[in-house]
This record gives C-alpha cells, structure tokens and sequence, in this order.
C-alpha cells in the first residue's frame, strides 16, 4: 500500500511484526485464543488492513516454531536468535527491507487491540508531516511503566522519559532549565503526539513483544483526568533509510531497544511526527492471562459498537437477516460481494438455471440493491427473476418456491429506522436459512474484494435474457385467498376496516384481497416515503393512534397495521383498543382449532405468551417454545406438526401457508374471524380468556451498550439470581438470552436484539402490577450489572 507523497509521487510501507517475545510465557500468550482467531492473528489482521500483507514481516524466536507454524508460510518469516531486545528484533528483517525506499512500520504482536484506523492517522501525519520518524501515543492518567512523552514549548515532542530514567519524577523536566518557558500547563505537559512504551524497553531482553500493561487496566474501565499523561504506545513508523542504519550504530554500543533509538534521532535533531489515539482500550496489551481476559471483552464489545461496520465494512446476518445502515455497512459495494457469495452456492449446487427471484421494498437504495444484485447473478450465468416496483416480503417468501428458484431475496431492513436497510435470503422452499448457512454466506462474502465480483451490465443480462421482469402480485394473492375463505368473509357484507400499512409496500396486495372481500376499507399512511413518516415502521401501540382515534370516531369493526415490509401485523378493536399479539395468536389458535376445525400444536418463541401452551393443553395438542427467529418458528411447525406458529413480535403463519411469516396474510385472516363469528374481537377474547385464564405480558427496550453485552452474560455465568422480584427461580434458560420460570408461573427474559442495537426485557405474570415489577427488576439488574 502506497502512501502517495505531497508531490503526487508514492511512497511504499512494509510492516514489521514483532513476535519473537522474551520468554516462553509472552510467547505461549501470543498463540491464545482472543476472538475467532488468537492474540497474533488478531494483531496481523489490524496490520493488513494497512499494509498488504507480502509486505509484512513476522519476526518470531528461532527456538520456538510455534507462531511459525500457526500463521503458516504464507507470511514473510524471519527469526531472531538471540532475544537482544526490540531493535535487534527489527535487525533480524534486515535483509527483507534491504534497497526498500520507503517506510517502515514497526508492530508489537502483543497489542492486538490497536486499530487499524489509528494506524492509518500514524501513517497520514508521517506523509503531511513529512517526517522521517513518527510514533503512535496516548493518554492515560495510569500511566504505569509506559515511557511518558514530554513536550516543549511549541507541543514538539522533546523526550521520552522511562520510569527507571532520574527525571521520570519530574512532572515537566522539559521546563526544568528553560526561564523563558511558559508555566507547565496541563496541555503542554499532556499534549498528544509521541513516546514509547515502558516494558517494552524497561528490557533488553523483550524480543520484539510490546509492553505489559498493567497500570493501564484500571484505565480502560475509568474516565482520563484532565492530568492525563501522554504516553509511547510503541507503534513507530521510519525511514527506511536511517532505520538498520542508525538500529547497527546502536548495536556497536550494545543498546537494542527501540526507545533509544527514538532519543538517538531527536539528538540528531530529527523531531518526530505523532498521531494520538483516542480509545483507551487500545492500550490493553497482552503480557498475562488476566490481560488476554481483559482483551477479550474489549474485542466482544467492539463487536456490538456501531464503529466496529465503519472501520470493517463487514456483512453481518442477524435473526433477521443481514441489516446495516446505510452508507456504512450497507453499500452497492457489501451488496456485490454478497450476491457474489450467495451466487457462488447457486453454482456449486448446479441450480443455475431455477435461478433466483430478488425484490425490495420502499426504503432508500431498495431498487439500486435489487438491480445490482440482478447483474451480479445474471454476471455468474445465472437466471434471475427480477420483481419490479416495490414488494411485500411475504410475496418474495411466496415467490420461491412458486418458481422453482434456488433463492429468493428482498432488499428491506423490515421495521428498523429508516437510516437502515438489508437483506432477507428465502431457500426455495420459502424458509429461512439456519445460522450455519448465514455464516458461510456471510463468511465467504467479506473473504471476497470487488475485483472478485462478476457482474454485467443490467441492460445486456435483459438483452441476453438472464435477468426477466415478473409480477407475482396476482399470484400471491390467488396463494392467500386459497389460504383464507373469501366466501365467508364476503357474507358478512358492509365490514368496515382501517389500515395503516406506515408508508410501506401492503397497500396494493392486501387493498385487492379485502376488496375481494367486499370490505368498506380505508387506508392511512399510503405515501412512497423512505423516512416512513420521520420514524422506525414498526407497528407498536404508541405508532398507531391514529389507527386507534379512526376507530373510536369512524365507527369501524376493525384496525389493521403491517411494519415496513408487510411480515408483521398490528390490531386495533372497534374500541380503539390494541390488541397485542400475544392475545391476536391466543384468537387465531381458537379460532382455527374450534371454528375452522383444524387440528395441530402450536409453536410460539421463548417471548411469546404461555397461554398459548395453556390452550394447546386444553386442546390436547403439543405446545413448542423455539428461540426467537421466524426460521425457528416454521422449523418447530415441522417437527411437531404444528397448526400455528407466530411470535409477540407480530409475525405469524399457519400450516398450508408459506414458510416464512406473513402480515397480509394475517390481516386477511383475522377479517375472515370477524366475518366467520360475528363476534367483536373483545368478545371473541373473553370467551377464549374464560377458557386459559389471564396472564399479562410486558415488554420495554433500552440502548444496549457495548459494555452492557459484555457484562451481563459475565455476571449471570458467576452468579445466576436465585430470585427475581422476591420470587423463587425455577429454571435459567441461557439459549437464547436469559429467561428465568418463576414459582407462579410468571417469567422474566432479558435479550439482545438480534436486529437492533436494543436490550430487550419481558415479563409475564398474573396481575399487570406483578409484570410492571419484573420488568423493573430486569431494568435493574441490566443496568446494574
């Protein structure tokens, strides 16, 4: 990689790695697992990001084959014989870095949590500054054994100061001996730019490996204080012109470290450049199992930082899908690669030819993705069914299987804000895929650069008939109105209905079914807005009041609502009342089981009402509770034969439908009840309430933090509550978040969302005071963890 110089010309970087460590412990730790890969990889992967890596250079002990032998021959291998110290490590690349015109980075192999962006701003001051020496430092108001960097008067660095050296005890030795110099101040004494570490050069025998760090952990967790000192991190960027130069004058003298070679180009009045990370968490070295441990849940809670898709770009499915914000980890460029991957299965399974049908809904860069998409197939000589305008999931879901394609895919972030969007990947027979299958999609396609993507131009797969427009709209709702009994809905004549489908892509498809219906139906909310009216479409009660306001005004049977790609469905009752899922599921169960005359279990997810379960029992049928995720809910109906399997979230199929969770199908279906009974929905849920009893259901959310991902799942692996609000545990269930079975019968469940940066927090219980208390304790016992 390049570093182009201010005259236009470029300027090339090598990477050294220093692995060779001091003794059989540093070494022992550079091979422990950290993340998916261990402590080195990890480092080698930040280093990479910067610095290609034929140009990188592994420095490792002679006697000890071990990171050799982990890291393979791919990698430019040297060793050090005889561990001498941190410059005598550099040395041993001597001849890797003979006649190179360039720069130089120098890397601790122990310091995997520095990021590959700081590493960056290390790499653009040395070229604006135009320096021949640069260093990467910090702040820390614990600085233990880190060499300190001192400053002068115009913020140049004018030392670095070791703990051992007699002037580390003198807050400004730089001020010391000058009258003119202003009084020591916090900015000039802790000024960023430049130094080296400590136990990286408090020995001469540390063979390349950083310094531990163990004044820095306090640090990490703590807020600096304004005193903070400004450290030597120990990532350095030189010349390689004065490098082994200056490294051998050193050698004759018999000095080896690299904090000396610092001081030896600053006497020679060589002022070097430096670049000051930000996050203290990277200063967390690795030089004790208590370190690593400590690294660990820093590398867990970058994962959840919404800064880990800016600096990764990574593609990353979810229970849900694959979701990103756009611009960040949604771009044309994530969409190529994974179509490129999920085309690359197509090929291996020989199924070219059924090919793959792609949509998307009304969100921004839905239409752009879904033609991209279409020419990356078309580009592998695969067929590509391509739905045009906006489309519901549902109808995607529907469309596989009843083309015979391989996949189906839907460009669409479902209820998330608007900043959002993804993709939903359907099998072909309308399922979703399992985890293990998402991760080789998912794997495969941040393994793959641009270069990799075969794509052709959207105009010539049409000409060539690769790529075909196809409207399924018809047939989709042939699919549901053989699902639902029209004939029965269109007997109870002059039914009034309101729907909000809140900006999204429901109105055409569901508009013609209650039409079909001989409904009186009104539609809100039908505008193409890709901001969906300034918040999430996500049909919770505090979104639709002006659904519940038309009912108690307009005199309506019924309110419907579906979230921003139709999978999910909302219900108001003639009084304006919501009805939550939890009861709508409850409705349906009865309704299919005792009206309809269907038989079969049901299968609910682990934050779905038990009364379902109550019910099934009255029926005699099996109840299955599955983790949260719809490709759990259609796998369960397989296995146990289930009638109904939906979710609180309002995502819902039956038997004989399609495989995937389908909210216009439920509107239809619940009119289709109304019509079917002619009873209310108020009525309807009193006479199935007199059968199961009542629990009531709670559910709240709050930002989950990084940190807050770390620290819960610690704290219940030390000690597992043995009461939540005063009552006995029964059973922890730790599949799926937390989910604690009371003695009552109550539940308590804290989860992570698997689409959202959310903590998701329900309670069930036998009085809404008793679920108002659990969910206070959870939000207790989150925050406080």
């Amino acid at each position: 990689m390049a570093q182009a110089s201010p005259t236009g010309s470029t300027r090339p970087v090598k990477a050294v790695v220093l692995a060779a460590g001091h003794d059989l412990e540093t070494r022992e730790l550079l091979l422990r697992p950290l993340a998916s890969s261990t402590v080195v990889e990890q480092t080698l992967a930040t280093v990479v990001r910067v610095v290609p890596p034929d140009q990188v250079v592994v420095v490792s002990a002679e006697h000890d084959p071990r990171v050799r032998q982990l890291l393979g021959p791919g990698w430019n291998h040297v060793v050090q014989t005889v561990q001498a110290g941190t410059g005598d490590a550099v040395r041993c690349a001597r001849h890797q870095l003979a006649g190179f015109d360039g720069d130089v980075l120098i890397v601790y192999a122990d310091t995997p949590l520095i990021r590959s962006a700081s590493l960056r701003g290390l790499l653009n001051r040395h070229r604006l500054k135009q320096a021949q020496f640069s260093l990467l430092t910090a702040r820390t108001s614990h600085p233990g054994e880190y060499g300190r960097v001192e400053r002068d008067a115009q913020g140049q660095i004018s030392a670095i100061v070791e703990p051992s050296d007699p002037a580390a005890s003198d807050p400004s030795p730089s001020f010391q001996n000058d009258p003119a110099a202003p009084d020591p101040s916090p900015f000039f004494q802790n000024d960023p730019a430049a130094a080296d570490r400590s136990q990286v050069e408090a020995t001469t025998a540390d063979g390349g490996v950083g310094p531990g760090v163990s004044a820095v952990a306090a640090a990490v967790a703590g807020e600096p204080s304004p005193q903070a000192a400004e450290v030597n991190v120990g990532a350095y960027l030189i010349d390689n012109e004065v490098l082994i130069s200056q490294l051998d004058a050193m050698a004759r003298h018999g000095e080896h470290r690299l904090t000396e070679l610092a001081r030896r180009l600053m006497a020679q009045s060589c002022r070097p450049s430096s670049y000051t990370i930000l996050d203290p968490d990277e200063l967390q070295g690795i030089n004790s199992a208590d370190q690593l441990a400590l690294a660990a849940d820093v590398v867990l809670k970058r994962l959840f930082s919404p800064q880990h898709a800016v600096e990764t770009a990574q593609i990353s499915f979810g229970t849900g899908g694959w979701r990103a914000r756009i611009g960040e980890g949604f771009t044309i460029h994530n969409v190529r690669r994974l179509s490129q991957a999920i085309a690359n299965q197509v090929t291996r399974d020989g199924r070219e030819r059924q090919g793959v049908v792609i949509g998307g809904d009304r969100r921004f860069l839905s239409k752009e993705a879904a033609e991209s998409a279409a020419e990356v197939f078309a580009g592998n000589n695969i067929n590509v069914f391509l739905l045009p305008e906006d489309v519901p999931t549902p109808l995607v879901t529907f469309a596989a299987p009843h083309l015979g394609a391989a996949y189906g895919l839907v460009f669409t972030a479902s209820h998330n804000p608007p900043q959002w969007n993804g993709l939903k990947v359907f099998r072909h027979d309308g399922s979703l895929p399992l985890a293990d299958q998402t991760d080789r999609y998912q794997d495969e396609a941040n393994a793959l650069s641009q270069a990799e993507v075969v794509a052709v131009d959207l105009g010539v797969a049409r000409a060539a008939g690769l790529v075909r427009e196809i409207d399924l709209t018809a047939a989709y709702i042939d699919a549901v109105e053989q699902t639902v009994d029209v004939q029965a809905m269109r007997a109870r004549p002059g039914l009034k209905v309101a729907v909000d489908p809140m900006h999204g892509t429901s109105q055409l498809t569901l508009g013609m079914i209650l039409s079909d219906a001989r409904c009186h139906t009104t539609f809100i909310h039908t505008t193409h807005d890709p901001l969906f009216g300034g918040h999430s479409p996500a049909p919770d009660p505090e979104r639709l009041q002006t659904l519940a306001k038309m009912m108690r005004d307009g005199g309506y049977d019924l309110g419907m609502a579906t979230d921003g790609d139709s999978d999910r469905i909302a219900i108001v009752d003639q009084r304006g009342e919501h009805i939550s899922t939890n009861d709508l599921l409850l409705l349906l169960y009865w309704y299919l089981h005792q009206v309809r005359g269907m038989t079969g279990g049901v299968v609910r997810n682990l934050a779905t009402t038990h009364l379902l379960d109550r019910l099934a029992a009255h029926f005699g049928e099996p109840a299955l509770e599955v983790p949260v995720g719809f490709k759990h809910i259609t796998f369960g109906m397989a296995q146990i034969g289930a009638l109904l399997g939906g979710e609180s979230s309002g995502g819902l199929t039956i038997r004989g439908h399609i495989l995937g969770k389908d909210g216009i199908f439920a509107c239809a279906l619940v009119v289709e009840m109304l019509a079917r009974t002619g009873q209310s929905l108020s009525q309807l849920l009193a006479g199935v309430h007199a059968i199961t009893g009542r629990l009531y259901a709670l559910e709240t959310g709050m930002p989950a933090t990084p940190a807050m991902r770390v620290a819960l799942p610690r704290r219940m692996a030390l000690a597992a509550p043995a009461e939540v609000a005063g009552e006995g545990v029964v059973t922890v269930d730790g599949s799926d978040g937390v989910k604690f079975r009371l003695d009552s019968g109550a539940w308590a469940l804290l989860r992570f969302s698997g689409t959202e940066p959310v903590l998701r927090l329900f309670a069930e219980a036998a009085t809404p005071q008793r679920a108002q208390a659990l969910i206070d304790w959870l939000s207790d016992f989150a925050l406080s963890a």
